[in-house]
């Protein structure tokens, strides 16, 4: 499925880039300022960000979505039920990982190779999990793990936006993850995970 992701983000930002041209510019500023890894600011910009109240695979499914495969359709359609979390790895086997959602409290055991090769328990990625036919599936994360002193702040700061002191429901969260606007707790979230003062996890070589 990851070629079928990659061909989709490619295809996603390409149509919103020109559809949206002033907007898509902004939100690469602003990306650029956050100092985003630009893996990580094509997924932010295919299924998260909106453009005039709706996301960029919302307007892609608008105008293509006649044309689409079944089974590209499908996978559109889990990623935007999906949502970026901190999550948690709980245990490791090889090509699987147990996640724990530090924002809702779900978790699911993710199909993963190169991630349980690098990856300690414990320690927290910001990533996007999908549901699709019965598997759950890693679908993008940022580079750089966090030690879950640092998980814990993002976790904070997104549940003090939020209002909450105990887990978000998965809706609401899917609710506020465009970093766009500056009342968006993601935002502030992804603003700390890319700028932050403390040197990011590397595993060891």
């Amino acid at each position: 499925m990851h070629e079928v992701d990659n061909r989709a983000v490619r295809q996603i930002v390409t149509t919103i880039a020109d559809r949206f041209p002033a907007e898509f510019h902004e939100l690469l500023r602003l990306h650029d300022l956050l100092r985003v890894p630009e893996d990580f600011s094509a997924l932010c910009l295919a299924w998260v960000e909106e453009f005039h109240g709706r996301t960029a695979a919302d307007w892609y499914v608008e105008t293509y979505g006649w044309s689409l495969s079944r089974g590209t359709a499908e996978w559109i359609e889990s990623q935007r039920s999906a949502t970026f979390s901190i999550w948690q790895a709980r245990d490791l086997a090889p090509g699987r990982l147990t996640l724990v959602d530090q924002l809702t409290g779900d978790e699911r055991v993710v199909h993963e190779v190169a991630l349980t090769e690098v990856l300690s328990v414990g320690l927290c990625l910001l990533a996007r999990v999908v549901d699709h036919r019965g598997f759950s599936l890693l679908a993008g994360c940022h580079p750089d793990p966090l030690r879950p002193r640092h998980a814990a702040q993002v976790v904070e700061i997104v549940k003090n936006a939020l209002r909450r002191r105990k887990n978000v429901p998965r809706e609401r969260l899917r609710r506020c993850q465009s970093i766009f606007p500056s009342h968006r707790p993601m935002r502030i979230a992804i603003g700390f995970m890319c700028a932050r003062e403390s040197r990011p996890y590397r595993p060891a070589s």
